[in-house]
């Protein structure tokens, strides 16, 4: 039996973060970002309901067009149905990304996703195009953003996990309560397109600087020092004389060969 350090046993990444210090309270503000996380992307998937009266209202028009629908009434549905089925069956996609490359960088991913599914829907004409923005791309960006803002917390508690855990996913509901009444308000004041692209903004924003607090301990690099490296690498860019930031910091895993 060798007398080596515990450290240098398992893989290489998790001995570097076993050296690793967090500053104090960093697991109280992961839980709050990930709530706000919770609440600005799957909290606007439960205010869909507004947009959906709203749809029916729009495209009631064109009825003829639409009159295939038959039993299952207004084609608005399947936008709904869509983003549905992205956030909630599909969220392996989620819970392999946050493994993969951590809960922040997904989560970040995530809010990209949602912001343009949502800009792009203020441009949309037909449903089928709906679909496609407000559907898929936003149901992708929820899918994102739901299980790794969900599970990242737990990392951070042993005693009291379950509240940690309790109050992220207050952020569903929260965020429904406040996003319906919000919505409502922006339809009445800029219109189907301008409150699209209002949401978009907040929800880029929101999820953006949400991700910067969501990291795990069992993962190494947080949204934010992926942000300050992806600075570092442009320097180098203009200065070819610099070494490269990723090993000068520490996440080489491959340089103590």
């Amino acid at each position: 039996m060798g007398g080596g350090p515990v450290a240098s046993i398992g893989p290489k990444r998790f001995r570097r973060q076993s050296l690793r210090t967090y500053p104090r309270g960093m697991g109280i503000m992961v839980v709050f970002s990930s709530f706000v996380a919770l609440a600005m992307g799957p909290g606007l998937l439960n205010a869909y309901g507004v947009y959906e009266e709203e749809y029916d209202r729009l495209f009631d028009s064109k009825d003829e067009s639409h009159a295939w629908s038959g039993a299952l009434g207004s084609p608005v549905i399947f936008i709904g149905v869509i983003q549905i089925f992205l956030a909630n069956g599909m969220g392996f996609i989620g819970g392999h990304c946050a493994q993969r490359f951590g809960p922040g960088p997904s989560v970040f991913a995530g809010g990209i996703l949602m912001a343009l599914g949502l800009f792009a829907a203020s441009y949309a004409r037909e449903i089928w195009q709906l679909c496609l923005s407000q559907g898929v791309l936003f149901g992708l960006g929820v899918c994102l953003t739901w299980i790794p803002a969900a599970s990242a917390p737990a990392s951070w508690f042993e005693k009291n996990r379950g509240l940690a855990t309790g109050i992220t996913h207050m952020g569903l509901g929260i965020g429904g309560l406040v996003f319906a009444p919000l919505t409502r308000f922006l339809l009445e004041k800029t219109g189907t397109s301008g409150s699209l692209r209002w949401l978009a903004l907040v929800m880029f924003v929101g999820v953006a600087v949400a991700s910067l607090g969501i990291h795990s301990k069992h993962h190494e690099r947080p949204v934010s020092e992926i942000f300050v490296e992806s600075v570092r690498w442009s320097t180098c860019l203009d200065n070819l004389g610099v070494d490269n930031p990723a090993i000068d910091n520490g996440y080489d895993s491959d340089a103590d060969e």
